[in-house]
């Protein structure tokens, strides 16, 4: 940390001591506003940080009479990795409002918090001098279980290479040698947090590698994951049935009727409304959401989703679809 850095942090610590907050104002998103994952990674400071100490701060300010009283809340973090913006790779402190907690039938837990010891992706604003995240109360709250990474993890998309939103990603879905022991369990949780800021065909990329990873729990859970969230059946699927883990066995015993069959299904609409396939139901991602049926566990609907990604993409490459068309069927370009 430099010189000047230091002597910043310790007034604002001294201030604090002497029961001096700083003087901020709550910047709330309301239900229904859905700013979407635009308004996330437009922050201009984003990183990994591993919490060291947060910190209550006085006084309540009230947000709905009666109702709900909100809290200042001092973080203290080490920097690991600068995504976006400049901020000195050392400790800093950043303030977030959240409710205060009561025993009266109100809150009793914090709707937004940093824990000790956690690793997160914070997004991180300037306010008179002060480091805020972008939003109070609510926000992605996204852990990072996957560990340190002393160099972040690179997406294999060049190009997507220089977005946040995939360089957080990619950071939390690829375990590092210090990952912590429940990264497994938290892959779902960490896929569901992610939706906030990307699209899921992206997460899918992410999540297919870690099916050979060598950690079993690690391969069980990432195809848990896709097979629980993405309508194309991964072949993996078939050996959680037969998990020595009781909690992936049951959840695949729950899936398992929704994911027999049902190849005429998907070839009929893989032919005749391809669009209807698409998770996150925007044109832009469309191509990504049918790549996945490239690795359906038929080889008919294998076939069908490449025939539909070259008719609605006549001019892209799916170097997937290479072995599973027939060298005799050529697909029409467009004239030059």
């Amino acid at each position: 940390m430099s010189r000047k850095m230091s002597i910043a942090l310790a007034l604002i610590v001294v201030a604090e001591a002497c029961g001096q907050s700083p003087q901020l104002r709550p910047r709330v998103i309301m239900p229904g506003e859905g700013v979407g994952s635009s308004f996330w990674l437009l922050a201009p400071k984003i990183a990994i940080v591993e919490v060291e100490r947060a910190k209550w701060l006085e006084p309540d300010l009230e947000m709905t009479p009666g109702k709900l009283m909100l809290r200042l809340v001092a973080v203290d973090a080490r920097v690991e990795n600068v995504i976006q913006g400049e901020i000195p790779e050392d400790l800093v402190r950043f303030y977030f409002f959240t409710n205060s907690l009561t025993s009266d039938g109100g809150y009793s837990t914090p709707r937004m918090w940093f824990e000790p010891g956690e690793r997160y992706v914070v997004f991180l604003r300037e306010d008179g001098g002060y480091l805020r995240t972008m939003a109070d109360l609510t926000g992605p709250n996204i852990r990072i279980p996957s560990g340190r990474h002393q160099k972040l993890p690179v997406s294999s998309d060049a190009s997507q290479m220089g977005d946040p939103a995939v360089t957080i990603a990619t950071a939390a879905l690829t375990p590092a040698a210090d990952h912590v022991e429940g990264f497994a369990n938290s892959i779902q949780d960490t896929f569901n947090r992610l939706l906030l800021i990307t699209t899921p065909s992206r997460l899918a990329r992410l999540l297919r590698p870690l099916l050979t990873n060598p950690d079993r729990e690690t391969s069980e859970r990432a195809c848990l994951a896709l097979s629980i969230n993405f309508s194309y059946r991964d072949p993996c699927f078939a050996k959680l049935l037969d998990s020595a883990d009781p909690v992936v066995k049951q959840q695949a015993s729950i899936w398992a009727s929704r994911k027999r069959g049902g190849e005429q299904r998907l070839l009929s609409l893989l032919r005749d409304d391809p669009i209807s396939l698409s998770i996150s139901g925007t044109v832009g991602d469309l191509a990504g959401d049918l790549e996945l049926f490239i690795f359906d566990q038929d080889v008919a609907v294998r076939h069908q989703a490449c025939l539909a990604l070259h008719r609605l993409f006549p001019l892209r490459e799916f170097p997937n679809c290479a072995d599973l068309i027939n060298a005799s069927e050529k697909f029409p370009r467009p004239h030059r």
